[in-house]
C-alpha cells in the first residue's frame, strides 16, 4: 500500500504540472488570430494566469485548515466536477465562444472580452489544477507512509511534469496536433487527472497516520514568523526574475535563436528537482562525469557537424573539429575529479559548491562583453556561461528554500510564499524593469541580489571562519556588481564612459575593460536614444565612416566622412540610414539595398504604374527605419502598420527628425504617408477597402528570436489578398539565421493556387548591402510583371562573380500548410546552419 501511495500521488502531481504548463501556449495560439500580439493582451494573460495560480495556492492553504479530510475531499471533488462544465461546452474553443456567447472584441478596448474568454474557457480548470501540488502534498503528509513527515520530494514530481511538457510541446505536441486536437487532449488529460485525484483522496482516507504520530508532529511544530516568510518570498523572487532576464538577454544580445528560451526555463525547473528530490549520490557522480564531456562536444562543433552530415561519424573524425584544447576545455577536464567529489558528496557539500560558483559566474558574465572585445568567443560558449550563472543562482536560492522548509503542517504557507515570490519576479521583469531602466540591467542585478542574500552552509566547528570569509566575499561581490549595475542603469552612456575614463587608470586593463563592459557593449558608436518597453531594449546609434570616391578623368580621390544612424533591438540591426551628408539620405542600404531584390521590386512597381497610369498604393507591416519610403514617388500612398510605439516615434513622429527621415522625406516628395499603431494583421483586416486597395503589401515584421506565426497562416494571407488589387502582391522578408520560411510560404501558395518567387542575396560590406531573402506571392505569375526577368550580376574583388535572380519557391509537403489551427516551428529549424 505504501508503494501505491507513492506512485499515485507522484503520478497525480506529475500530470497536473503537465496540464498547467500546456495551458498557456495553447490559449496563446487560440487568442492570436483574435487579438494579435499587442502588449496589453499578453500582460493581461500573464497577470490572469499568475493570479489564478496564486489563488489556487491560497485556496489550498485555506482548505487544509478544515480538520476533516472527508470535507476537504467533498469540496475539492465538487469544484473539479464544476470545472468539467466549461470544458464540455467550449473545450477551449474561443471561436465557439465568440459565435455563441460573447461578441468579437472591440478595437478600442479588447481587455474585457479577453478576461471574459479566459475566465469562461480556462479559468476554473486552470484554478483546480493549480491547487494540486500543495494540497496533495498536505494530504500525503497525513498518511502512514514512512516519508509522510517530509513530503517535499513530491514537489520534484511537479517540476518534472512541467519540464516534460516544456520539452514535449515544441518538439512533439505542436508538430503532431492541431489546436483543436490539443484542446481535446487537454480535456481528456483533465479527466484522467480528476480520476487520479479521486484515487489520492481514497488512499489518503484509508491510510491515515495514527493519532500518536499526528500529535507527535504537532507538538514539535512552530509557526514560521514574518521574517521567515519574507525570506521565502525573496528566495523565490530572485531565480524567477533571473530566469526571465537570462532568457531575454540570450535571445536578444547573444544568439536570437527561436526555442532558445527552453534552456533557461528547463534549468530553472531542474534546480527545483535537484534540491527537493532524493536523488542518490551515484547519479550526481555520473552527471558530473558526463557534463564536461557534453560541453566539450558542444564547444568543439562536433554536434553541429552531426546535424550537417546526418551521421555520427563526425564525432569519430576529430580532424574537423580539431578537439584543440583551449583554456575552458582544460579547466573542464582537470576539474572533473573535483566536480565528481563535490556532486557525489552530501547535499551540504553540493550546496557549498553552488555558493562558491555563484560570485565567480557573476563576475565572469558581467565581464563577458569586455572579454569578447579581445577574444573571439563562440555563441555556444557565451550561452553556456550565462546558463551557468542561472543554474548557480537557482541552485543556491532554491537550495536555501529546501534547507529552510517548514514542517508539513505549514507546507501550504511555504508554497504560497514561493508562488508569490515567483509572481513578483515575473511582474518585475515584464512590467517594472522596462519602466525603471533604459537598458537591460535587471538580469545581472538580480544575480547580485542573490549574493547579498548571504547564503549559508554547514561546516565543522574548526572551520567556522571559512563560512564567515566565504559569506563576506560573496556579499561583497554582489554589493560591488550591484552598485555598478545600478549606475549603469540610470546614468546616460556618454556620461558613464567619460567618468569611467577619468576615474579608472588605463594601466589597470582588466578593471578598466570590466567596468566599461558594464557600461556599454559598443564603445565605438554614440547612443542617440535608449528606450525600454514591452518589446525589449531599443537603441538608436550614430557612427561615422570614411568614404572614398575616385574620379578617373581628373585622376583624383575625394575623401568624405558619412554619418550613419542605426536602429537596434538588443543587438539586432533593424535598419540604417546615411544621415549625413544630407543629399545621401535617400540612399537605401542594409536589407533594402537598391542593388538587391527590393530595388528590382520597385523597378517592377514603377513599370506597373507606367502601364496602368495609377500611382502605387503600398502597405508595409513593420515600420523599422521607414527605408521602403525612399522608393516612394509623388502621389504614391504608403500605409504602414507597426506594433511598437517607440519605432513609430523615432521613424516618423519626431518633430526634429533627429533619428531617421525616410518617411518625412517621402512626404516632402509628394507621397501620402499614414502610420497606424497596432497588430499588423488585425489592422489590415479592419482596413476599409473603400479607401483603396493596395498594389503591394510588404511584410518585414519578423525578429530572429520570435516568430509572429499568426501573420503567416492561410487565414492571414487570405485577409491580405482581400485588401489587394486583383494583380496585387505580398512581399515577405524571410531572412533568418535559424529558420527557413521558404517551404512555409511555398506550401501556402501551392495550396491556394497562387504564384511564388524568391530571391536570395548575399551581403556586401563595401556597399552596406545585407544578405536577404525576399519572397513575392501573387495570384498569377503574370501579376509580377517584369520582375521574373530582373536580376543582377555582382563582381566583387577577390570573390567569384554571382548572379542574384528570381526563382520559384520550393514546397515541402511533409511540413503541411500553416493555419490558425496548426503550425510547426521545429519543422523549419535550420539544424545544420
Amino acid at each position: 500500500m505504501h508503494l501505491a501511495l507513492l506512485v499515485v500521488f507522484s503520478a497525480t502531481i506529475f500530470v497536473s504540472a503537465m496540464l498547467l504548463f500546456m495551458v498557456q501556449p495553447l490559449v496563446g495560439k487560440l487568442l492570436l488570430p483574435y487579438l494579435g500580439g499587442t502588449p496589453a493582451v499578453w500582460n493581461t494573460c500573464m497577470v490572469f494566469f499568475q493570479a489564478l495560480l496564486l489563488g489556487g495556492y491560497f485556496y489550498a492553504h485555506r482548505l487544509k485548515k478544515i480538520p476533516s479530510l472527508r470535507v476537504q475531499l467533498i469540496i475539492q471533488g465538487s469544484i473539479l466536477l464544476l470545472a468539467l462544465i466549461p470544458l464540455a461546452i467550449f473545450g477551449f474553443r474561443v471561436d465557439a465562444l465568440a459565435r455563441s456567447v460573447l461578441p468579437t472584441p472591440t478595437e478600442s478596448n479588447p481587455i474585457p472580452w479577453l478576461l471574459s474568454v479566459l475566465l469562461v474557457t480556462t479559468g476554473l480548470p486552470f484554478f483546480v489544477v493549480s491547487t494540486t501540488a500543495p494540497l496533495l502534498q498536505r494530504w500525503f503528509a497525513g498518511t502512514s507512509h514512512p516519508s509522510a513527515r517530509d513530503p517535499y520530494f513530491l514537489y520534484a514530481a511537479s517540476n518534472l511534469g512541467s519540464m516534460s511538457t516544456l520539452l514535449a510541446y515544441p518538439f512533439l505536441i505542436e508538430p503532431a496536433l492541431s489546436i483543436g486536437q490539443q484542446a481535446l487532449a487537454w480535456t481528456f488529460g483533465f479527466i484522467i487527472y480528476g480520476l487520479l485525484v479521486g484515487a489520492c483522496g481514497w488512499l489518503a482516507s484509508t491510510n491515515r497516520a495514527t493519532l500518536e504520530t499526528v500529535e507527535g508532529v504537532a507538538s514539535q511544530d512552530k509557526a514560521p514568523g514574518w521574517a521567515t516568510v519574507m525570506g521565502w518570498v525573496a528566495l523565490a523572487f530572485i531565480p524567477s526574475s533571473l530566469m526571465i532576464g537570462c532568457t531575454t538577454h540570450l535571445t536578444t544580445d547573444i544568439a536570437p535563436i527561436p526555442l532558445l528560451w527552453i534552456l533557461p526555463l528547463a534549468l530553472y525547473l531542474l534546480s527545483f528537482i535537484l534540491v527537493f528530490s532524493r536523488i542518490p549520490g551515484w547519479i550526481y557522480l555520473g552527471a558530473s562525469l558526463l557534463l564536461p564531456l557534453g560541453v566539450l562536444l558542444f564547444q568543439s562543433g562536433a554536434i553541429d557537424e552531426v546535424f550537417r552530415s546526418g551521421n555520427l561519424e563526425s564525432i569519430i573524425k576529430a580532424g574537423h573539429s580539431g578537439i584543440q584544447l583551449k583554456a575552458i576545455e582544460l579547466i573542464l577536464l582537470l576539474g572533473v575529479p573535483l566536480l565528481a567529489g563535490i556532486f557525489g558528496g552530501s547535499p551540504n557539500r553540493q550546496h557549498i559548491f553552488w555558493v562558491l560558483l555563484l560570485p565567480l559566474s557573476l563576475l565572469l558574465v558581467t565581464a563577458l562583453p569586455g572579454i569578447k572585445r579581445t577574444i573571439d568567443i563562440p555563441e555556444q560558449q557565451a550561452i553556456l556561461w550565462h546558463l551557468a550563472l542561472l543554474l548557480s543562482v537557482s541552485m543556491v536560492c532554491h537550495g536555501e528554500l529546501a534547507r529552510d522548509r517548514p514542517s508539513p503542517s505549514h507546507l501550504t504557507s511555504f508554497y504560497l510564499a514561493m508562488s508569490f515570490g515567483g509572481v513578483l519576479g515575473g511582474i518585475f521583469n515584464t512590467m517594472v524593469a522596462p519602466l525603471a531602466f533604459n537598458r537591460v540591467v535587471e538580469y545581472p542585478l538580480v544575480a547580485a541580489m542573490a549574493c547579498l542574500m548571504i547564503p549559508g552552509f554547514d561546516v565543522s566547528k574548526g572551520m567556522a571562519w571559512l563560512r564567515g570569509v566565504t559569506q563576506t566575499a560573496v556579499a561583497a561581490t554582489g554589493a560591488g556588481v550591484g552598485l555598478l549595475l545600478l549606475a549603469a542603469g540610470f546614468v546616460p552612456v556618454e556620461n558613464a564612459r567619460e567618468w569611467a575614463s577619468a576615474w579608472l587608470p588605463r594601466d589597470k586593463n582588466a578593471l578598466y575593460a570590466w567596468v566599461h563592459s558594464l557600461i556599454d557593449n559598443n564603445l565605438s558608436d554614440r547612443h542617440l536614444l535608449e528606450k525600454r518597453n514591452f518589446f525589449g531594449s531599443f537603441t538608436i546609434q550614430e557612427s561615422s565612416h570614411p568614404v572614398t570616391f575616385w574620379f578617373p578623368l581628373a585622376e583624383t580621390e575625394v575623401h568624405e566622412s558619412w554619418t550613419y544612424h542605426k536602429m537596434l533591438h538588443g543587438t539586432t540591426n533593424h535598419g540604417m540610414q546615411v544621415y549625413a551628408p544630407e543629399h545621401m539620405r535617400r540612399e537605401t542600404v542594409t536589407y533594402f539595398h537598391k542593388a538587391g531584390a527590393i530595388g528590382q521590386l520597385f523597378e517592377s512597381a514603377k513599370e506597373r504604374q507606367r502601364r496602368s497610369g495609377r500611382p502605387q498604393r503600398v502597405a508595409v507591416l513593420g515600420v523599422g527605419t521607414g527605408t521602403l519610403a525612399a522608393y516612394a514617388e509623388k502621389d504614391w500612398t504608403l500605409t504602414l502598420f507597426e506594433i511598437d510605439p517607440e519605432v513609430v516615434t523615432t521613424a516618423y513622429r519626431d518633430p526634429q527628425e533627429r533619428y531617421f527621415t525616410f518617411l518625412r522625406d517621402a512626404e516632402r516628395r509628394g507621397a501620402k504617408v499614414e502610420v497606424k499603431l497596432g497588430d499588423g494583421r488585425k489592422l489590415i483586416e479592419r482596413h476599409d477597402a473603400a479607401d483603396g486597395k493596395f498594389d503591394i503589401l510588404f511584410m518585414d515584421a519578423f525578429a530572429s528570436d520570435s516568430v509572429p506565426v499568426h501573420l503567416l497562416t492561410r487565414e492571414a494571407f487570405q485577409s491580405y489578398f482581400n485588401k489587394l488589387e486583383d494583380d496585387g502582391m505580398v512581399v515577405v522578408n524571410i531572412a533568418n539565421r535559424y529558420l527557413n520560411f521558404e517551404p512555409v510560404l511555398a506550401n501556402l501558395a501551392e495550396s491556394m493556387g497562387w504564384s511564388m518567387l524568391i530571391q536570395g542575396g548575399y551581403g556586401i560590406d563595401r556597399i552596406d548591402k545585407y544578405g536577404t531573402n525576399w519572397v513575392v506571392i501573387s495570384r498569377k505569375r503574370e501579376d509580377t510583371g517584369i520582375l521574373p526577368d530582373l536580376g543582377r550580376r555582382f563582381d566583387v574583388e577577390g570573390e567569384e562573380p554571382w548572379f542574384e535572380s528570381w526563382r520559384p519557391g520550393e514546397a515541402k509537403p511533409a511540413l503541411g500548410v500553416w493555419t490558425d489551427d496548426y503550425s510547426n516551428i521545429v519543422g523549419i529549424f535550420k539544424w545544420a546552419r
